[in-house]
């Protein structure tokens, strides 16, 4: 069973810096907007890479689109710039070029999503409402191994061979009786 206890009302993220961001509540709309956005933003910059080398020109200050590292970040920008495009309504703590206050713009939202720490934290910071009801295990099954469905996985830690322990020599343990029984006031 869920609890549909998401948030339902703008709410404020604190980020980095003095960065504050009021935000419209994360829904399955503004994931898939901002998908969406990723989608057409990616498109539009492999056409574009495209049309300039059919050209013969120098691409200059473009990420090498040919690289599928460079294509998957490329990718998850897009993402990130898209949630902030789509989510965010008012910030605070952000300033342009002439430390004035920064005017809440497309443009302004983009570039303050290619600074590595505050995109990160803008979208996690987003997203936590959301995973919280993830980790406690609300709405999934547990799994055989007592995690949730979700979290179950395989195991990342070596196995050991029981034969090759470089555990100290054991002691011997004291027998059950060896305890003192008479008296000791």
């Amino acid at each position: 069973m869920i609890r549909l206890v998401l948030p339902k009302d703008p709410h404020t993220l604190e980020l980095a810096l003095g960065v504050q961001i009021k935000v419209k509540p994360y829904t399955t709309l503004i994931d898939q907007a901002a998908r969406a956005y990723a989608r057409r933003n990616q498109q539009k910059l492999e056409e574009d890479y495209e049309a300039l080398q059919a050209t013969g020109a120098e691409v200059i200050d473009l990420p090498d689109l040919e690289d599928p590292d460079m294509e998957e970040g490329l990718e998850a920008l897009f993402y990130i710039q898209g949630l902030a495009q789509k989510g965010i309504l008012e910030w605070e703590g952000v300033a342009d070029k002439n430390d004035e206050p920064a005017e809440l713009t497309e443009e302004n939202i983009n570039h303050l999503m290619l600074i590595p720490g505050i995109a990160t934290l803008f979208r996690f910071r987003y997203m936590e409402a959301y995973a919280e009801v993830v980790e406690e295990g609300n709405g999934f099954e547990p799994a055989s191994n007592g995690t949730s469905s979700l979290a179950a996985g395989s195991s990342t830690a070596p196995t050991v061979d029981e034969t090759t322990s470089t555990a100290a020599e054991e002691k011997e343990a004291p027998a059950a009786n060896a305890a003192p029984t008479s008296s000791t006031s």
